[in-house]
């Protein structure tokens, strides 16, 4: 998969267990490719460098203050702590570098050896857009999802 992805600056990523397992946004990024993390909550845990505390709610426990004053200093605009501006400034960014990436990566809730299809479940939206923007679609799964 290096070999696709070695000529970029960034690639778009969607919430994935499989790829936390392998540990790939550290790979990636240690060979100096950046991780753009695509769910909300992924990404604001991203940009705090911080630990999740859930696999479906990595950002649950930090407070709406916190993560305004961290999108404003990060984006370089006023993030009022409202929920409705947060989720407005991280899609904000999100969508751009969606629409720009050449590369995507998801994980699959199931893939059909058979002929390559794969089924995904989303809420965000995010992984819709990395499917149908991005030049090539990769895709991270275990063998339990073939």
């Amino acid at each position: 998969m290096f070999n696709l992805v070695k000529d970029e600056k960034y690639v778009v990523k969607s919430k994935s267990n499989t790829a936390k397992e392998i540990r790939l946004s550290k790979y990636l990024e240690e060979n100096g490719i950046e991780v753009i993390e695509t769910d909300l909550g992924d990404r604001i845990i991203q940009i705090l460098d911080e630990t999740p505390s859930l696999p479906v709610g990595p950002a649950a426990h930090v407070p709406a203050t916190r993560i305004a004053q961290a999108f404003s200093e990060y984006y370089g605009v006023e993030v009022p702590p409202l929920p409705q501006e947060i989720v407005k400034a991280g899609k904000k960014e999100l969508r751009e570098k969606m629409i720009n990436a050449r590369i995507g990566i998801t994980g699959a809730n199931v893939l059909v050896a058979e002929d390559g299809r794969i089924g995904l479940i989303e809420n965000e939206g995010n992984i819709s857009l990395i499917t149908r923007l991005s030049e090539i679609h990769v895709v991270i799964v275990g063998i339990d999802k073939v």
